[in-house]
C-alpha cells in the first residue's frame, strides 16, 4: 500500500554489504550487483508465485529472459543503479546520517521500522484479499493489484480527510 518495495530494499543492503570490497573497481561492483540482484529478483518471483499463486512480474516477451522471471535488461540497469548507488548516492546518505545524534538516528530507524511494518501488513492483508477475488493463474498481477491498492487508499479516512492529497491520488489513477 505504501512507497516501499522490500525487494529494492534488500537488493540495496546486499548493495551495501558487497561495497566495500569494490571501492575503486566500478566494473567488478557492474557485474557483481548485476548478478545479486538478479538472483535476487529470480528467487523473489518464485517465491511470491508459490506463496500468491500468482506472477507479479513476467519478463516472458523480453529478450534474454530466464523463464519470464528476469531479463538481462532488468540486470544490466540493476548493475548500473548499483554502481550510481555504490559510488554517488551511498556516500551521500552516509554523510547527511553522520550529522544526526545517534539517538535522533535510533528513534527514525525506529518509527521507519514500524512505518515499514505496518505497510507490510497491510499489503499482504489487501493483497490476500484480492488473491480470493480474482483468478490467479499464471498472470501478471501488477496491474491488478495497483488498481485495488488504489481503490482501497482513495477510500481511505485519511486520504478523505486531505483533499490535496485525495487530488494527488486521483491524478494517479487517471494515468
Amino acid at each position: 500500500m505504501g512507497p516501499y518495495c522490500p525487494i529494492y530494499g534488500f537488493g540495496a543492503l546486499i548493495l551495501i554489504s558487497i561495497l566495500p570490497g569494490y571501492i575503486g573497481n566500478p566494473i567488478g561492483l557492474f557485474i557483481v550487483f548485476a548478478v545479486y540482484a538478479t538472483v535476487l529478483e529470480y528467487f523473489t518471483s518464485f517465491l511470491m508465485e508459490k506463496l500468491f499463486n500468482a506472477r507479479w512480474w513476467d519478463y516472458t516477451y523480453s529478450k534474454f529472459n530466464i523463464n519470464g522471471r528476469v531479463c538481462l535488461e532488468n540486470s544490466l540497469a540493476f548493475g548500473t543503479l548499483g554502481v550510481v548507488t555504490g559510488y554517488y548516492i551511498h556516500p551521500v546518505v552516509v554523510y547527511l546520517l553522520g550529522l544526526l545524534e545517534p539517538n535522533i538516528l535510533i528513534i527514525i530507524s525506529i518509527i521507519l521500522a514500524l512505518i515499514f511494518f505496518i505497510d507490510l501488513c497491510i499489503t499482504f492483508k489487501i493483497v490476500s484479499r484480492l488473491r480470493k477475488n480474482i483468478v490467479l493463474i499464471n498472470k501478471d498481477m501488477t496491474e491488478d493489484i495497483s488498481e485495488h491498492i488504489m481503490r482501497v487508499v482513495q477510500n481511505n479516512h485519511f486520504v478523505k480527510a486531505f483533499p490535496l492529497l485525495k487530488q494527488t491520488i486521483d491524478k494517479i489513477i487517471k494515468k
